[in-house]
């Protein structure tokens, strides 16, 4: 399954109280993430990306997405299993003339699909700390 999701992102909008978007998506495994920056941002829009109000992108926790015409693409393995079955989006921007974008892109596929008869323990693991709490799966 693949999701597609925009933030637009008012100028001016401060770090303290971000554009928020919620991204609905279905059970399973993220297995992809793209987040295209559209040129002209120069670095002054930011986006991060939390799960159950918990930082998911990037992992650097006190980092933000940032850049100017480019594309951040790479796989992971992150079980979206806890209900509900979404992402917050959150970005701000320091531009004071113009607003910004960031397009996100995710692949969502089923344990089995990928080859899991069951979820890998490391991978609950990473989702328990990213929660601070037990899953039951």
């Amino acid at each position: 399954m693949n999701f597609n999701f925009k933030i637009d992102i008012p100028k001016e909008t401060a770090k303290v109280s971000p554009k928020k978007v919620k991204m609905k998506m279905s059970y399973g495994i993220i297995t992809r993430v793209i987040i295209t920056i559209p040129d002209g941002q120069k670095e002054t829009a930011k986006l991060r990306i939390k799960y159950h109000g918990a930082q998911l992108y990037p992992l650097n926790r006190a980092e933000w997405y940032k850049g100017d015409g480019n594309i951040i693409d790479f796989e992971d393995r992150f079980p979206f299993i806890v209900q509900p079955y979404e992402l917050k989006a959150e970005g701000y921007n320091d531009s004071t003339k113009y607003s910004h974008a960031f397009l996100m892109n995710f692949n969502v596929m089923l344990p089995e699909e990928i080859g899991w008869t069951e979820i890998p323990s490391k991978e609950l693991l990473r989702l328990q700390e990213l929660l601070g709490h037990e899953i039951e799966v």
